[in-house]
């Protein structure tokens, strides 16, 4: 028995951790010979094999030709660009998981607010223009302000808020100059117009199996203001009372079933207003930023990612026993362009007794500058609490003690 994943990294590590964790043995296909090092998972895994990702038939001939075919019980994409690499895969071997169809409604937006508009999930006025004169008369359809994205990424790259006519031509240029397409997959020129949607964010975190539910958290996000909407951090459990978490679950499960993911582990952004939940979009992966690696294990005791392999492999789910805590993690993000230098309390933010890490992303010397998508953020710090609230407060505490040390950028032709 074998896990293959394709291509891990960001939250695909999370499963190359798990598996190492349960004693089952994994081989990664990748298609860059560097990745093991440059994302740390070398020694995690007992083959690693580099072929095209995109190309399911490329990865079954891979791994056959180092004898391990055979052996493959289970097969998990390790980022949302090859989800349909490994739905494609998994149904040419009979494996358990997503079927193509609901692999490619998850890593289109589009085609995903088609969905739920089809099913009646609680979802938002939009539209796809391929022109910014077609999105300027659907403007007047759904009205500023307006939300725009590309209709296949992640991380918030891509996407602003924009409230005239000016702005919007804006933010047209400058998808325009942005490439999307990674590990093989084909970006689209077409752009999503979405109605805005008032309220605060959240995310609830689902863990399904032949579409019945098996676990779901609502974490309580903080952003950005407008136009960018970069997530500077998240706490789980959300500070929501129950009938609220009830009504992003539901909405959330009601996405879910929309795009036909009935088996795994999917992260639901949602928003809630005046008028109840606002689907924003169902990814079907778990979730990032540390939400699913850290803070549900840290406050539920739920292991996200051991859960989905034990569920693709047919395995017992193992009973959770853990009280409710709360885990939190925020972002630092610079607030002016400059070139980094250092973190500043790093180590007095280190004899925090409810600090679970703190790690610096950027090098010395890495430009920075005031987040436009989570690739600005500088560094990361997470922390527990004996209850969401606590966790919270001590999340400020540990923000307050660190600060950015910089050189500041001075502008074209400024001596």
């Amino acid at each position: 028995m074998k896990v293959l994943v394709i291509e891990p990294c960001y939250f695909g590590l999370g499963y190359l951790r798990a598996l190492k964790e349960m004693s089952i043995s994994c081989i990664v296909v990748t298609s860059d010979a560097n990745f093991p090092d440059i994302h740390g998972y070398r020694d995690l895994v007992e083959h690693v094999v580099v072929c095209d990702v995109s190309n399911p038939n490329e990865i079954q001939s891979a791994v056959k030709e180092i004898n391990q075919l055979n052996f493959i019980s289970a097969v998990v994409p390790g980022n949302q660009f090859v989800t349909e690499s490994a739905a494609r895969f998994a149904v040419k071997h009979d494996l358990l998981g997503l079927t193509v169809s609901s692999a490619n409604l998850g890593v289109h937006k589009d085609k995903a607010r088609i969905a739920y508009q089809r099913s009646a999930a609680p979802s938002l006025q939009f539209c796809l223009v391929n022109s910014v004169q077609q999105a300027l008369l659907e403007s007047e359809r759904i009205g500023y302000p307006l939300i725009v994205k590309p209709t296949s990424s992640a991380s918030s790259k891509g996407v602003s808020l924009v409230y005239d006519d000016n702005e919007l031509r804006a933010a047209f240029a400058v998808l325009s100059e942005m490439n999307f397409g990674v590990f093989g997959f084909q970006h689209r020129n077409e752009i999503l117009l979405e109605e805005f949607a008032d309220g605060n964010e959240f995310s609830v975190e689902l863990a399904l199996e032949k579409k019945q539910l098996r676990f779901a958290g609502v974490t309580e996000k903080w952003v950005t203001a407008p136009p960018y909407f970069v997530e500077l951090g998240h706490v789980h459990p959300a500070r929501i009372s129950s009938a609220q978490a009830d009504a992003l679950i539901s909405a959330a499960h009601q996405a879910a079933e929309a795009l036909e993911l009935e088996t795994g582990v999917f992260h639901v952004e949602l928003k809630l207003g005046e008028n109840g939940p606002k689907i924003i979009e169902c990814n079907p992966r778990p979730g990032g930023d540390h939400i699913t690696t850290d803070l549900v294990p840290l406050a539920t005791g739920v292991q996200l990612f051991e859960m989905h392999l034990d569920i693709l492999l047919k395995k017992p789910i193992k009973p959770n026993t853990k009280n409710i805590r709360g885990a939190a993690v925020g972002f630092v993000v610079a607030t002016e362009a400059g070139e980094f230098q250092e973190l500043i309390g790093m180590e007095e933010l280190s004899a925090l007794p409810f600090l679970v890490r703190c790690v610096v992303e950027k090098k010395p010397g890495a430009a920075i500058r005031p987040p436009k998508s989570s690739e600005d953020r500088v560094a990361y710090i997470i922390v527990t609490g004996d209850n969401n609230e606590q966790a919270v407060k001590n999340l400020k505490t540990a923000m307050s003690m660190v600060k950015i040390r910089s050189i500041t950028l001075k502008a074209p032709n400024e001596f």
